[in-house]
Order: structure tokens, then sequence, then C-alpha cells
């Protein structure tokens, strides 16, 4: 595939500048990214997008709603990124650029974003700079400092981290395996998709703990050598001054010494329906999984994630 999803040519001025602070948040989906990120929002100079790589299929493509409300092609924010990253949305092939991520941003293509690989990966490039513009552009139209982007997903990271135009740190949120299965294994509403609501995807609890180990080693193996820190969700919804003001610093940015509950607007594409909602912020914990898990599926859970369980602090036993 040539680089014909879009000229993915970088102005001269922009790469001869400094890269594109980027902090990505990675973990496994129903761990409380969205949280952290609408949390995020009270940081001056933090600019939180939601999950990039949901950007080209859902938004471009689908048309889904922004977390403002507007769908993506009537969000004044996005047409103004749109315009000054790519020259508008028009010039940018959604089909083209979806297949190109594919090559690059799947488990499966991992071994392309190692460096000794990097530089025989024509798709990596392409897409890296395609990227890269898309930031310089949220920042270009924001006024912020820094992007945030909760993709989750590792290899999207992995690419963000094999692109040079892009300063990447690195938030690992863990959430307990126990309440992330037990997440996935519930009904619920996409609000977000064209058309009225959509079903989000449902696993089996034992397939989830699978998944949980997998994308957790990654995350771990995306954050050494660069800058990043872990976090908990159990203590970014029970202590998330203190939450907010670490990945502040992890930034470079200073973090507010209280965090305002009432939500402020942002433009995120992908994450937790809980973004489309006006009301202040509910920061509160979500362990009705200790009540409402079947204990066959907790027992399958425990067991097949207990190393990484007690490595992030967590308790084997369990009571409801």
């Amino acid at each position: 595939m040539t680089c014909n999803a879009v000229d993915t040519r970088i102005p001269a001025e922009r790469r001869a500048g400094a890269p594109t602070p980027v902090v990505f948040i990675g973990g496994l989906g129903r761990s409380g990214s969205t949280l952290l990120e609408l949390l995020l929002t009270g940081v001056p100079g933090m600019v939180p997008v939601g999950e990039v790589r949901h950007l080209w299929a859902r938004g471009l493509r689908d048309d889904d709603r922004c977390a403002c409300g507007a769908p993506f092609s009537a969000c004044p924010f996005w047409a103004s990124v749109g315009d000054h990253s790519f020259g508008g949305w028009a010039s940018v092939d959604a089909d083209r650029t979806i297949a190109l991520a594919r090559r690059v941003d799947r488990h499966r293509q991992l071994l392309s974003t190692v460096p000794a690989w990097r530089e025989r990966s024509h798709a990596l490039r392409c897409y890296g700079e395609m990227l890269e513009r898309l930031f310089a552009g949220i920042l270009a139209v924001s006024g912020g400092e820094v992007v945030v982007d909760s993709s989750k997903d590792p290899p999207h990271g992995f690419v963000l981290g094999r692109t040079p135009g892009i300063d990447l740190g690195v938030v690992h949120l863990v959430r307990d395996s126990r309440g992330v299965a037990d997440s996935w294994a519930k009904t619920v509403s996409r609000p977000d998709a064209v058309g009225g609501p959509a079903m989000m995807t449902r696993l089996a609890p034992w397939r989830t703990a699978m998944m949980w180990v997998d994308t957790n080693l990654l995350v771990e193996a995306l954050g050494r050598g660069r800058r990043s820190l872990r976090l908990r969700y159990e203590d970014v919804a029970t202590r998330p001054d203190e939450a907010v003001r670490r990945v502040g610093a992890l930034a470079g940015l200073a973090a507010p010494g209280e965090i305002d509950p009432q939500r402020r607007e942002h433009h995120a594409i992908g994450g937790n329906p809980v973004r489309f909602h006006r009301a202040p912020l509910d920061v509160s914990l979500d362990d009705r999984w200790r009540a409402t898990m079947a204990t066959a599926d907790r027992r399958v859970v425990t067991a097949l994630t207990a190393a990484l369980l007690r490595r992030y602090g967590y308790r084997l036993r369990s009571t409801g």
C-alpha cells in the first residue's frame, strides 16, 4: 500500500519543531479510562480526545457522535482539526486510512513496531505521519499543551511510541481482573452509534481474564524506557485528586489542587457512555462485582490472573 490515504507529507517546519506531547492511557477496556479522562479535562493545558484509534472508523467513516453530542461531521472542534491537519476531512480517505492502520495497529502486527523492523515498515511510517498531523492539529485548535489519547489498546501505543513526531508518556491503568471480567459479561449500550444505541461487545469471564493478562503485560513493556506511571482504577475512584496530580506531573503540567465535579465539555471519540452525561461527575468506586459475580466465574478469573493481581497489589481472596 502506498501513502495515498491522504497527502501525508509533514511540512518542514513541523518536522523541525519539537515532537507533539501525547499521554497514552493503556489497559484493558472497562478499567476506568473514561472516568480518568473526564477528570483530566480539568487540568489546564491537557486535551483529552477519547480513543484516537477509533476516530477513522467511528468518526470519519460512520459519523458517530462526539462526546459533545454532535455527530463527528457537525462537531466544530473536529471540523477545525480536520482543516488544520489535512486541509479538511474530505481529503482523507477513511477506508484507506482504516486499512493502513490495520497493517500496524493490531496485535498480529506488533513486530512491525519494534525498532529493528521500523525502518522497513512503510505502513508504519505513513500511519505515524497521519497521527503526527492529527495530534499537532488537536493542539493547534485547542490551544492546549498535551493530548490525552485513551485508546488503551497496546498496539496503538506502540505505534505512537515509534512515531518520531510524538513525545509519548504512558499511563498504565489497571483494574481488578474480577471487576473487569464482570463488566465485560454485562450488556452495555453504545449510544454514540449511528441510528441509535448499539450493544458493546460481551465476553466470557475466562476470555476476559486472558486478555487482561496479555494487555497489561504489553502495556508494561510499552512503558519501559519512557515516562510512565501505573494507576489502579480503584485508587482513581477513591483518590481522584492524587491520580490527576500524578498524571499532570507525568505530562509536565500543574494539576489543580482539588477536582471540580462539574463536567467540562470535551470532544472524545469512543469510550464509556458516561462521557455523554451532562450531570456533575460522580466519582465513586464501582465494585458491584463483589456482590454480583458468580462464584465459579470469580474463581476462574482469579486463577488465570493471580500472578498479576499480586503484582498490582490486589488480594486473591475477596468477599461479596
